[in-house]
């Protein structure tokens, strides 16, 4: 056939592709998403969706009509009536091939396909021989394949349908699950078709036609290779969601991830190195350039798109969120277009080659990205690594024949026996990945899980007292635990169980640990990592963007990142924000201690409720009554001739100290006290030169830190927390656990829930030294129900946390 007539012949089957699939594929992906499940398929169900289809083929037809009279003007009614015929052979023939993968016969759906293939080439390229100067009858004559193969398929898939089972399916959730599968197909095919129809706009019918040529022995094959793969598993995947099993769909989609790339890694190795031989083999002298330049490009975004295709758009189907995919189309079709204007002007071939690369490329690892925040697709490590220096070896076998052993061999030969090498490397990858597969499912099977909690050090503070609580509390149920911090130092280093593990980053700089902490992950494969404290979630958060990971990330969050940006005003808390903004919704899971702390994080940073759990930070119950039994030397608890207030925490502008001693100094007025803060940080300074202008230096004092706050906690007269915000404020709950009277104000977030409302304690309103001042003196004034108390703190014990902890990790697995 004439270069000009092939081009309208590939333009016939550009634009029946393009119809089909936008306006009538979302229905037989919505027959099988919703019609697969294990007892089978309703016929009631399959003879509605048959009609449907009908209606939507004859729509197909009309708008394949004016595309033609757009794209090819000069013979538009030829080129219509083609693609009319094409759209309904086609939609004919998949209905058919659907209605036997849904009834499980796959065998039969495979042969069927590959009969309509032999039967396609045979009559196509006959009557291509036979009238070489018409595209035409070549393409009338192509339809009787698909009519053929049609009625045989359906006639087959009907008879396997169930007349028993009712149409259960929601037709307004499959009809709301649609249109944005038309959306995304519209926009899908844009990147895929968008090269040929700008080649055409720029070029003629014979430049399309080469163009289309080079493409196709490019595409073809992986194109193929990808739809087989996902035959039966894209069936299987619904009946799994349906039943939801989504473990199961899970290892599926990593399963044909890595059997994709088995194929196509060698495949496209093949391709590469022998390329030259195709090429005299297939064309003409005169357009050999145009298939060495096309090629090459063509085959990588083709491995690229089948990809998305195959494995990352199926997330979306699943979980009934294609509208998700919409950025990952427009920004494939959006670079498409921008490569499209500025090359293919110059260097048409070349341009449209790039415009489908680049497209294809940009389109999957945006649909890696975003689908991420549905479910996680693991790297199969070894499989593909194995395929990939298979791949090399392809390339490098290929390339040593061609120059010492096939030089000077018929271009047939050569061919022929390069692609019988080729077609054994791809066989040998195919075979080492199923063995592979097979042993990594049965290791899972037995894979004992790798828990690991990230933090700053083991200083004194809230979050690494949480972080120690939990690590000794797994370790104590022999978890795989591992602590990664970025020094290995603090004062509760200590406390820590001698049997967790610990990986030290060096530095005390997240900045410049990130590289070691990318390094640490990827080599250990945690399967979930807990993150404290700000710049440890956020250096987390941006890790987890890399894709193949089997890691998931899981964000603790211990105070309102909005009351601290407004209470210190900096550029880090500012920054802080942004990024929580960014990459917060895109973590597996996000933890925070307190409900009140939860409802911001969701209204201010995007983060989805079902992926949002409050977990209270946990206290060591019977260890903190054991140690605040212990003897303490202060002078006031010795002496006990007036009473004691007591509060413990950093000496930060969070926690309102200032308004504690200004309240203290109102108590004073009316009775003699003495008050204790015992903790360190960047506020001690001020702290100091409050109290002597008050002249209050007897009566208050700020020994630092201690490592055992609890023996001052139970010997003290009443606690009181004066925090203007806390994420948990857990000095509360071990209050509690001395069997300590508290005072707290109801700040956001955490006393109120510790004290369940004021139930086991006094709460008051915030930045209110007064009201906290005669809160202060009635419960110095009331009885103490000591059991009461400690009872309320055993609710917040380790064992409470650790089990929530390991609950809420192994389902972020699933």
């Amino acid at each position: 056939m004439t270069p000009s007539e092939f081009g309208y012949f590939s333009l016939t089957i550009l634009i029946g592709e393009f119809s089909d699939t936008v306006l009538t594929n979302w229905a037989r992906v919505g027959i099988a998403r919703f019609g697969a499940q294990a007892g089978g398929i309703s016929r009631v169900f399959v003879l509605r969706m048959a009609w449907l289809m009908l209606g939507t083929t004859i729509v197909a037809i009309m708008a394949s009509f004016a595309i033609s009279a757009g794209l090819a003007p000069e013979r538009a009614w030829e080129v219509g009536f083609a693609v009319s015929c094409y759209i309904a052979s086609a939609a004919f023939l998949r209905f058919g091939i659907r209605l036997n993968q849904l009834t499980e016969r796959n065998k039969t759906a495979s042969s069927l396909e590959a009969l309509r293939a032999a039967i396609y080439l045979a009559l196509t390229l006959g009557t291509m021989a036979i009238k070489p100067d018409s595209f035409l009858e070549a393409s009338l004559i192509g339809c009787v394949a698909g009519v053929i193969v049609g009625a045989i398929a359906c006639r087959h898939g009907l008879a396997h349908t169930r007349p028993d089972l009712p149409d259960t399916v929601d037709w307004k959730i499959m009809f709301a699950f649609s249109w944005p599968l038309v959306t995304l197909t519209l926009l899908g095919q844009l990147v895929t078709s968008l090269d040929k129809a700008t080649l055409k706009s720029f070029s003629d019918a014979a430049a399309l036609g080469t163009y289309t040529a080079a493409f196709t022995v490019g595409r073809a094959a992986f194109d193929v290779i990808g739809a087989s793969f996902n035959t039966s598993a894209f069936v299987k995947l619904s009946a799994l969601f349906n039943d939801g099993k989504t473990e199961e769909a899970r290892n599926i989609l990593a399963q044909q991830l890595a059997l994709i790339l088995s194929v196509f890694l060698p495949g496209a190795a093949l391709l590469a190195g022998a390329t030259d031989i195709i090429a005299k083999v297939l064309f003409k002298p005169e357009l050999l350039p145009t298939f060495l330049t096309v090629t090459p490009l063509v085959a990588f975004g083709a491995m690229a798109i089948n990809i998305k295709f195959f494995v990352y758009d199926n997330i979306y189907h699943m979980f009934l969120r294609n509208i998700r995919q919409i950025p990952t189309l427009v920004i494939g079709s959006a670079l498409s277009m921008i490569v499209g204007f500025l090359v293919v002007p110059t260097a048409p071939d070349y341009g449209a080659a790039l415009m489908f690369a680049c497209g294809s490329v940009a389109s999957l690892v945006m649909s890696i990205l975003l689908s991420r925040g549905l479910m996680h697709v693991p790297f199969r490590t070894g499989s593909i690594v194995t395929s990939t220096l298979l791949a090399a070896a392809t390339y490098g076998v290929i390339r040593t024949l061609k120059a010492d052993v096939l030089q000077g061999a018929p271009s047939w030969l050569a061919l022929t026996c390069l692609c019988a090498v080729g077609a054994a490397f791809v066989g040998t990858s195919l075979l080492l990945c199923h063995r592979s597969l097979r042993k990594d499912g049965s290791a899972r099977t037995t894979h004992r899980r790798r828990y690991a909690f990230l933090a700053n050090r083991l200083k004194h503070g809230g979050i690494e007292r949480v972080i120690l609580s939990l690590c000794n509390g797994m370790q104590a149920r022999d978890v795989d635990i591992t602590l990664i911090l970025r020094l290995k130092q603090g004062q509760y280093m200590g406390d820590l169980d001698p049997r967790v593990k610990i990986i030290e980053l060096g530095h005390n700089s997240m900045a410049r640990c990130i590289p070691k902490l990318l390094w640490v992950l990827l080599r250990e494969r945690f399967d979930v990592v807990v993150c404290g404290g700000d710049q440890q979630t956020i250096a987390a958060a941006i890790i987890n963007l890399i894709p193949f990971q089997q890691t998931r990330y899981v964000i603790t969050e211990h105070n309102d990142p909005i009351l601290t940006q407004k209470a210190t005003k900096t550029i880090k808390t500012k920054m802080a924000r942004l990024f929580r903004s960014l990459l917060f919704p895109r973590v597996a899971h996000i933890i925070t201690v307190s409900e009140g702390l939860r409802e911001p994080l969701i209204r201010n940073f995007g983060c989805s409720r079902d992926r949002t759990t409050t977990i209270y930070n946990p206290i060591p119950v019977a260890q903190i009554q054991q140690r605040s039994t212990a003897p303490v030397t202060h002078r006031w608890l010795t002496q006990r001739d007036v009473p004691v207030i007591l509060s413990v925490g950093r000496l930060h502008i969070a926690k309102d100290f200032i308004g504690l001693i200004e309240a203290f100094a109102i108590v004073r007025k009316t009775r003699d006290a003495r008050l204790l803060i015992i903790g360190d940080g960047p506020e001690r300074t001020s702290l100091e030169k409050e109290v002597s202008a008050r002249g209050l230096s007897d009566e208050i004092d700020l020994p630092g830190f201690s490592d055992n706050p609890y023996a001052y906690m139970s010997k003290a007269d009443v606690f009181v927390l004066s925090s203007q915000w806390e994420g948990f404020a857990i000095v509360v709950a071990e209050a509690l656990a001395c069997g300590q009277k508290v005072v707290a104000t109801d700040c956001p977030s955490g006393p109120a829930e510790i004290l369940d409302g004021g139930r086991y304690g006094r709460l008051v309103p915030v930045a209110d030294p007064k009201g906290l001042a005669e809160a202060v003196l009635d419960v110095l004034d009331s009885a103490c129900d000591k059991a009461m108390l400690q009872a309320r703190a055993a609710q917040f014990s380790v064992e409470i946390a650790v089990d929530r902890y390991l609950t809420l990790m192994e389902r972020t697995l699933r």
